[in-house]
């Protein structure tokens, strides 16, 4: 149970630190561009830590 809390915890902490790292980054293309990129990233990166949360939880719950 607790190395579950603590791969749950990472797995946030990391995605916060590449979201913070992601913002701060400025690219040579127009805002809009660099607008819907971000998102797909942050998307992208929301979508893996959801998988390993939901792996984590499934195996909490057998």
């Amino acid at each position: 149970m607790k190395k579950i809390l603590i791969n749950t915890f990472i797995g946030i902490f990391i995605f916060f630190m590449i979201a913070a790292t992601y913002q701060n980054m400025t690219l040579p293309i127009t805002d809009t561009v660099q607008f819907i990129v971000k998102i797909a990233v942050l998307f992208f990166i929301a979508s893996i830590v959801l998988k390993s949360l939901a792996k984590t939880f499934s195996l909490y719950a057998k």
